[in-house]
């Protein structure tokens, strides 16, 4: 069911929504800043929305460069209950981290199977401010946890 942006016009159709009022984006392809914004300011004034970023090595989409970042035993970090690592950007498109970065909304990347929580200026504010351009903070869930948190 497609719904239209009374301020814009625009026809929206979430990939997932609840009855219980929750939206989940599920992006196995790019999309622009500015497309992810405009979902979140649309979602979000009426749903508690989500996005799960499937990672691949096709195109330009990063998997790779993705896969080769991640060391969680290098700069670990409590947040929330919950154990994030800061980790570094390897390779090119270090744009791609930081647009989901900026997310008003919560992120989770679907790599290989695995889960992670990205963190980002929805939840995790205080640990942003740490980051430098090219870092992240990603807290691993198992598939239980990211359902617990998405049906809230």
């Amino acid at each position: 069911m497609s719904l239209i942006d009374p301020y814009t016009g625009e026809r929206h159709r979430a990939d997932i929504r609840t009855q219980a009022g929750v939206v989940l984006e599920l992006q196995h392809s790019s999309i622009p800043e500015e497309e992810i914004a405009a979902r979140e300011a649309f979602y979000t004034r009426d749903h508690r929305m989500f996005w799960l970023v499937h990672m691949h090595n096709e195109g330009s989409f990063r998997g790779t460069h993705f896969l080769m970042s991640l060391n969680f035993d290098k700069r670990p970090i409590n947040f929330g209950g919950k154990r994030f690592s800061i980790m570094s950007w390897v390779g090119p498109g270090k744009q791609f981290i930081e647009k989901w970065k900026r997310s008003s909304t919560h992120v989770f990347f679907d790599c290989g199977g695995s889960i992670f929580y990205l963190a980002t200026k929805k939840g995790c504010a205080p640990i942003l401010e740490q980051l430098k351009k090219g870092e992240f903070a990603l807290c691993p869930l198992t598939v239980r946890e990211f359902l617990e948190a998405v049906s809230g």
